[in-house]
């Protein structure tokens, strides 16, 4: 038959329900399909059974007012052409307006409203798709230097454990177990981490704000103290120097965030004593420094959306004067 079977409408609605726009009309031509759907008696029950639950759906859906936000037309000039963003009066880099928040808050009740007008599977969608996931995993161990490194996560535990050993025979030397890292943090990731070529520093770069500034901390893999030196601001990115007296890193401008600076830092001095080696002064590329896998070069990559441009030196050149310049374009 060229109609619609319960099911099928039933399947429809359940994707059409999370577009509020429109979303009535068809509904209301779902509703109509399905009273042209009786043959007998069971499709009678049927129909009233699907129609109910469009009904209530719609109600439910009709009482739930969006927050409306205030359209504040905002002219922005660039290359010849003007825009206007209606919404540019919500950006707010201090991330303190309360203005901006409360409205922030309305968008979440609103949220959590819809869900409460329905069926809330998100706890079950997670669970299904955590249930998935391995409870104890480990990955390929890597060797660098003297030791393979590698991480393992444990049952019910959300980070990883980051492990060194001298071969698969030798003792486990756990470098930093992230869990008790993020214990008493709301959030917390740890981005990158890189073991001095001396093997005895380990230096991280965790963030416990959301807004992807780093600090870089200093480990001694010796003492196991952390130093209370630490980097911030950065973009996560380092490099050591061969002789692990220095740690190159990217900054973030402060506003836009965008990593756009080289600092080279001497291990034990303070922050404000790094020295500038680069800065990208064009807004349209971004910087980041690390590595080669050999430890002996020190490499500093400055990429747009079409243009990679890489630079390198031997990683025992503190000046980083430019040794190797290489472009890559990528579109």
């Amino acid at each position: 038959r060229d109609r619609l079977n319960p099911m099928q409408i039933l399947s429809h609605h359940d994707k059409r329900i999370f577009n509020l726009e429109g979303g009535f009309n068809e509904m209301a031509e779902n509703i109509s399909a399905l009273n042209q759907y009786v043959d007998n008696e069971n499709d009678e029950e049927t129909v009233a059974f699907f129609k109910a639950r469009y009904e209530s759906v719609e109600k439910e859906l009709t009482e739930l007012k969006p927050p409306s936000p205030k359209k504040i037309p905002f002219s922005m000039k660039a290359h010849g052409i003007e825009r206007i963003d209606n919404y540019y009066w919500m950006r707010d880099d201090s991330r303190k307006s309360k203005k901006i928040l409360n409205h922030l808050k309305s968008e979440n009740k609103y949220l959590e409203d819809w869900f409460a007008s329905g069926e809330d599977s998100r706890k079950k969608l997670f669970k299904e798709i955590t249930d998935r996931i391995p409870k104890k995993e480990e990955s390929v161990p890597i060797r660098m230097g003297s030791y393979e490194y590698f991480r393992r996560y444990k049952p019910n535990k959300e980070h990883a454990i980051i492990i060194r050993r001298a071969n698969k025979n030798a003792p486990e030397q756990i470098l930093l177990d992230v869990n008790k890292l993020a214990v008493s943090a709301d959030f917390y990731q740890l981005a990158n981490w890189s073991i001095a070529p001396t093997e005895q520093i380990l230096a991280y770069a965790e963030d416990t704000t959301g807004r992807r500034e780093y600090l870089i901390k200093f480990k001694n893999l010796l003492t196991k103290k952390v130093s209370e030196i630490k980097i911030s601001g950065t973009s996560g990115d380092m490099a050591w120097s061969s002789d692990s007296n220095y740690l190159f890193y990217v900054r973030r401008d402060p506003e836009t965030l965008l990593p756009f600076q080289v600092y080279r830092h001497l291990i034990g001095s303070k922050q404000s004593e790094d020295v500038l080696i680069y800065e990208e002064k064009d807004p349209t590329f971004h910087v980041s420094v690390g590595n080669s896998r050999s430890m002996e070069f020190i490499e500093i990559y400055i990429s747009s959306t079409t243009i990679g441009i890489g630079y390198s030196s031997t990683s025992s050149s503190f000046t980083i004067s430019i040794a190797t310049r290489r472009f890559f374009y990528t579109s």
